[in-house]
């Protein structure tokens, strides 16, 4: 008796078990390519800064790098316009220049770039006198620590 019992259990066909394997191996693979291609992350908002124009203009006379964010000040040598493309408003922290050998710094004391606008650096002042048609090269340094370059030449 024993024997006949035996004989009327009964196994899933192979049919469903080869479509139950596929179908969780499909899964894993989604599952595993979604996070190591960044499918599946988070959207971060981020901040993409770049330098759109840089002018300078030779001052009649050296005195402290200075620079101002935002507001047109009465009396400045150079325009430093960036653009934000990215999701995220940052912060601007100063502005490096280099020319004729040294590189100067001056720390912004506010100053932030809206996410999708634009910001205006101006500079008041220069530490040495350079000569028209000297490039110069610089870098806007954000909250963040990231360094935005630029390059251009004295007029």
């Amino acid at each position: 008796m024993q024997g006949r019992c035996r004989n009327k259990r009964k196994a899933i066909s192979p049919i469903i078990a080869t479509l139950t394997l596929v179908a969780v191996t499909l899964v894993a693979a989604v599952a595993v390519g979604g996070f190591i291609f960044g499918v599946f992350s988070s959207q971060t908002s981020t901040a993409q800064v770049s330098v759109t124009y840089a002018q300078i203009a030779v001052p009649q006379q050296a005195g402290t790098f200075v620079i101002q964010v935002g507001q047109e000040p009465q009396n400045y040598v150079g325009t430093i316009i960036l653009v934000n493309s990215g999701t995220s408003s940052i912060g601007i922290s100063g502005l490096s220049l280099t020319y004729g050998g040294s590189t100067y710094f001056a720390s912004a004391s506010s100053g932030t770039i809206s996410a999708g606008g634009t910001q205006t650096i101006y500079i008041t002042g220069l530490s040495s006198l350079p000569t028209s048609g000297q490039q110069f090269t610089g870098a806007v340094v954000l909250s963040n620590g990231a360094q935005v370059p630029f390059v251009g030449t004295f007029v």
